[in-house]
């Protein structure tokens, strides 16, 4: 698997920390497929940010990265656990 898998998508994740505050997440039903799709339809910016990360990396992520991402800040999941966990230093950034 590509080392930028998971980069990319903590990148992600770190972009939409940042803008959390001017996000309402509750637009997302877990229970349904595609969370990022679904916080696209509101809020069309967020493909801006996953073609920045794209670019960033020069590597294409799955649908799936980025609804991780967008699950991760949906469920309120501690950024200071995962870092921890994996050794990591993420922190909310544009």
């Amino acid at each position: 698997m590509s080392e930028n898998y998971n980069k990319a998508a903590e990148r992600l994740l770190e972009k939409l920390l940042f803008h959390k505050d001017k996000l309402n997440f509750d637009c997302i039903n877990l229970k349904k497929p595609f969370p990022v799709d679904q916080l696209t339809k509101e809020y069309p910016q967020i493909m801006d940010w996953v073609q920045e990360v794209q670019d960033e990396f020069r590597y294409e992520m799955s649908e799936f990265q980025c609804s991780w991402a967008v699950c991760f800040v949906k469920t309120n999941a501690s950024l200071e656990e995962y870092n921890k966990k994996n050794n990591l230093s993420l922190q909310p950034r544009a």
